[in-house]
């Protein structure tokens, strides 16, 4: 489990997605990068090999409209904090990458639109 003073080392991102039962979720939270993955406090409960999409809050990124797929590796219940929310979930999420053949659609795809165009 993440301390305060940890979280607050991370940087902080919009994670959306759909939660166990099939509602869609956007929160605010400060992820941290752990290895190959990243890692997460959320209030929705979600399940191992749920897929969230993640966007950057940094104020100077260019990247930061643009949000990147994750795949949700495990999840740990969390101490609440005492007071009546509801109590977070440590969600350790791994990064996707999009297959070469898929790539490689998309760029002939807009390749095409531009040559219509």
């Amino acid at each position: 489990m993440s301390s305060q003073g940890e979280r607050r080392e991370g940087r902080i991102a919009e994670i959306s997605g759909w939660d166990a039962e099939e509602n869609f979720f956007v929160e605010k939270a400060f992820l941290q990068e752990d290895g190959d993955g990243n890692r997460a406090d959320l209030r929705a409960r979600l399940r191992v090999g749920s897929l969230v999409f993640v966007r950057m809050l940094e104020e100077h990124s260019m990247n930061r409209a643009v949000p990147v797929t994750y795949k949700v590796s495990s999840i740990n219940l969390c101490a609440g904090n005492g007071e009546e929310e509801a109590p977070a979930h440590e969600v350790e999420m791994i990064r996707l990458r999009p297959k070469e053949a898929t790539m490689r659609a998309l760029l002939e795809f807009a390749f095409q639109e531009t040559a219509v165009n």
